[in-house]
């Protein structure tokens, strides 16, 4: 086990080093980069609770803070800068994170079931193994690594959560929800283009004019989606589960979707 403090949370240029940054991400989703025994965080609840209360809003400052597994549940983060923190396996049940910065924040295994990250922006992100259900990501302006992240009952409406297309020298950014669970989860006009989704479970989710074009639907089940105007020009759908899906009929760039001959409709 190696303690991860990682050296691009000191660089003035975020976006520059963020092809690094995922290479990292890789290495902690794998476990390679975790806390050792004995380590302890940066502050307390306590110590943030005294921080929240004699500062003001939108002048909270706690980026590069390691606060990982801590009891935060139902803590007001609203407008903090979080930027580059820590949160692994992390309580933020019930937290306020509306509006905040936490670009390049560490969240994997960490605990956000009925968090508010409204507006919030989680660019560079890690959420591997997150537990995400029924968290109010409205909104938010996300590019991360959610692979097995439970987002059942999510709201993830009017996401922005797109490929990211001004840094192709480093590398496409692609939102990554593999294997993520967002069975009932609200994604009604958000942007999903180029994200992958192999293997997601999509069950009775509303994607309501959603934006999948490009995405890599491979192996995913839409079992009983919405899938009312939603884009699906360019998507891989070799083997993905589509049935019984509402708005089939509405569904834009069907026709110019991927593997269509290998999608189960019935």
């Amino acid at each position: 086990m190696i303690f991860y403090k990682n050296p691009l949370y000191l660089l003035p240029d975020r976006r520059k080093y963020f092809s690094k940054y995922w290479l990292v991400s890789l290495l902690l989703t794998c476990g390679i980069l975790l806390p050792l025994p004995g380590w302890t965080a940066d502050l307390t609840r306590e110590q943030i609770l005294n921080i929240l209360s004699t500062v003001s809003e939108g002048n909270i400052d706690l980026s590069n803070k390691d606060l990982s597994g801590l009891d935060l549940s139902h803590i007001d983060f609203k407008r903090a800068r979080l930027w580059g923190t820590k949160f692994y396996n992390t309580n933020l049940s019930g937290a306020n994170l509306s509006e905040t910065n936490m670009d390049l924040t560490v969240l994997q295994s960490a605990n956000l079931s009925q968090a508010n990250l409204s507006k919030a922006s989680l660019y560079g992100v890690i959420l591997t193994n997150a537990d995400l259900t029924g968290a109010n990501l409205s909104g938010v302006r996300m590019i991360a690594t959610l692979e097995k992240a439970n987002l059942t009952n999510a709201n993830l409406s009017y996401a922005k959560m797109g490929a990211d297309m001004k840094n192709q020298p480093m590398g496409l950014m692609r939102m990554t929800l593999a294997g993520a669970n967002l069975t009932g989860a609200d994604l009604t006009g958000a942007d999903l283009s180029k994200a992958r989704l192999s293997f997601a479970n999509l069950t009775r989710a509303n994607l309501t004019e959603a934006d999948l074009s490009e995405s890599d639907l491979s192996g995913a089940d839409l079992t009983e989606a919405d899938l009312s105007r939603c884009n699906l020009s360019g998507a891989n759908l070799t083997r993905t589960l589509l049935r019984h899906i509402k708005g089939r009929d509405t569904l834009v760039g069907l026709d110019k979707s991927r593997n269509l001959d290998k999608a189960i409709w019935e």
